[in-house]
């Protein structure tokens, strides 16, 4: 496929590889490509081919084998529970509440496993399984034109600006849970009952804290839609509870529902900090894992989601029903994590983070009611989530030359965007070189899936890794 310039024997062309130049226009080279599908495939080659190179660098962590073998066993025996994990690393119980990766967050890795008994591979196939249901969602996305080709090129890079991304690999269901929610949104005004099987799927078959997401949607447009539109989204909770009620019968079911009533409110507003006084809050929060993090971390977990907030509030009257249902969402999220949530791990904020990041994405290259200057700003918070300082300046620099040349405004911020989310991933390739390698295969685990032995073995390689 080549460009050829009109009245000239000069051409550029495009694929394969091989070029033959004779005339640079590049950005309508870009064009181009973007229009071909191009960067699409070469951002999933990119994107894949590193979490090939990465997977293996990750140590053993707890709740990946807990993840990953409640979900081998509902796929092999329909039953949902672990050998190791629940309190004082006594066996999980089928079905119980203290698996809150639930049947999506690892299913990938648990198909590997029927194949291939290692944790490099189940990783590997865990990134993939996300990034499968991205595209799937993309592809309906824009045919319904809700999102264009340069949105779908860059959701797939964004997966990397995540904070802790590489739970993904892991199969603990923040990641692709949020990103399935995201989308829910996407359709609700297109299609409500595709947008709220997806939300409830989301909740039920991801991650349960986004109930809290889902009432700030159902709040915010109950009295415009009505009760009823809202019943598709019991049609998904209604399915998983009939599945455990026939799997557990009648005693059983009773005890999961008072366990599950117990969990909750161990785990959320009913044991939150802010019953102590403000003194034991704040020093709550310094003895947190907060006090760990970077001034990368703090700046993109603590400033970004609350400035974007700000914008977005100052712009609402101007916004589409994405952009406003998404500033609240982000509020509400951010209020329960830093003030509600029990525990102040990274992974746990990556709700609004994720809808922070995938929301300035929207506004930057979908939204056409945003002007020129609001973009710029989100656009800004959004280059802070790049993994080198170098690369944040490099795109400020880039940036700053969209405001000094009257270009095309649109077009040009989707190519700094093209190219600095591809940088970003060839940089974490340049620090995982000096990473250790981890053991991910276990002979015990690939004779016995998922025993007891299994688990023992997978739990010394974390004692050594710390």
């Amino acid at each position: 496929t080549c460009l050829k310039n009109k009245g000239s024997a000069v051409r550029f062309c495009l694929w394969p590889p091989k070029l033959s130049i004779n005339y640079y226009n590049l950005v309508e080279a870009l064009k181009m490509i973007i229009k071909k599908k191009y960067l699409l495939f070469q951002s999933l080659t990119l994107s894949i081919g590193f979490v090939i190179y990465f997977a293996n660098k990750l140590p053993s962590f707890l709740d990946e084998f807990v993840s990953l073998s409640s979900h081998y066993f509902f796929i092999t025996e329909f039953d949902l529970r672990s050998p190791i994990g629940g309190e004082e690393n006594l066996p999980i119980t089928s079905f119980s509440p203290g698996l809150t990766s639930v049947f999506n967050s690892s299913i990938g890795g648990a198909i590997s496993w029927l194949f291939i008994k290692d944790f490099y591979t189940s990783r590997i196939f865990n990134f993939i399984f996300t990034i499968f249901q991205l595209n799937l969602l993309n592809l309906f996305a824009f045919k319904k034109k809700l999102i264009n080709e340069v949105f779908v090129i860059l959701s797939n890079l964004s997966i990397f600006l995540i904070p802790w991304w590489f739970g993904s690999l892991y199969g603990l269901g923040e990641v692709s849970a949020c990103l399935i929610f995201f989308y829910g949104i996407l359709f609700y005004e297109s299609n409500k009952k595709i947008s709220l099987l997806l939300i409830s799927f989301s909740i039920f078959f991801g991650k349960f804290i986004l109930l809290l997401s889902f009432l700030v949607l159902f709040f915010f447009n109950l009295r415009k839609d009505g009760l009823k539109v809202f019943l598709y989204s019991l049609v998904v909770p209604i399915f998983w509870q009939t599945i455990i009620f026939f799997k557990l019968g009648n005693e059983g079911y009773i005890n999961y529902l008072i366990s599950y009533k117990s969990f909750l409110f161990s785990q959320g507003v009913g044991n939150t900090i802010l019953n102590t006084n403000f003194m034991n809050f704040i020093q709550f929060i310094i003895k947190s894992e907060i006090s760990e993090w970077t001034a990368a971390t703090l700046l993109r977990a603590v400033i970004v989601p609350f400035v974007l907030f700000l914008i977005l509030f100052k712009m609402r009257k101007n916004s589409n029903f994405l952009i406003q249902n998404f500033q609240l969402i982000i509020l509400i999220n951010y209020v329960y994590f830093f003030l509600f949530s029990q525990y102040k791990w990274i992974r746990y904020a990556q709700p609004f983070l994720i809808f922070t990041i995938f929301l300035i994405l929207y506004i930057v290259t979908v939204d056409q009611r945003t002007s020129f200057n609001i973009k710029f700003l989100t656009l800004i918070l959004l280059l802070l989530f790049l993994s080198s300082d170098l690369l944040i300046i490099l795109g400020l620099l880039s940036l700053s030359l969209t405001r000094l040349k009257n270009l095309k405004i649109n077009f040009n911020l989707s190519l700094i965007l093209i190219f600095l989310l591809s940088l970003n991933i060839l940089n974490l390739l340049y620090e995982s070189l000096s990473i250790p390698i981890y053991q991910t295969f276990y002979n015990t685990c690939s004779i016995e899936n998922f025993t007891l032995n299994c688990a023992l073995d997978y739990m010394e390689q974390i004692s050594l890794s710390d």
